[in-house]
């Protein structure tokens, strides 16, 4: 572990235990395709938010030569989001200044910055359960609570 790891990167693998780090190694990437990894590469390299780009196909899947942006301006479905300084894959600059602002107000409910947690500490850290977990879970359950006393 780098002396400059952050707190959460090495309560993760203390939390983890190093007898199983080898498990999760293994299985990473997890949860995701070539494809879908590909669709990334492609946005951080044009810097922009838009479909996956098929080149000589664009044109017939999209009716353009480029792949179409995401409007996520028209997205109406209340939004949580959690991102923190050390997620290689989320930066904090790209929320802050290309995500967020592009969001509705009514539909951004929160943004709630972590810190020093990386990408997989929103799965493995030792404090994930209690910074993340618990407070989504609360929040799922009072949208719900609402909805069931709601007249219909």
């Amino acid at each position: 572990m780098s002396p400059k790891a952050s707190d959460a990167q090495r309560s993760s693998f203390a939390g983890a235990g190093f007898t199983r780090t080898i498990v999760y190694v293994e299985h990473e990437p997890a949860g995701t395709s070539t494809k879908n990894i590909m669709h990334w590469i492609q946005m951080t390299r044009s810097g922009k938010f838009c479909k996956y780009d098929y080149e000589n196909e664009n044109e017939k899947r999209y009716g353009q030569s480029a792949p179409p942006d995401y409007d996520i301006s028209t997205l109406t479905i209340p939004t949580y989001l959690y991102y923190s300084a050390d997620d290689w894959l989320a930066d904090p600059t790209d929320i802050e200044t290309n995500l967020i602002p592009k969001l509705r107000n009514k539909t951004l409910m929160e943004a709630n910055h972590l810190g020093v947690y990386n990408h997989l500490d929103y799965i493995w850290g030792m404090h994930a359960v209690d910074k993340i977990y618990k407070p989504i879970i609360a929040k799922i359950k009072k949208i719900e609570s609402l909805k069931s006393n709601r007249p219909f």
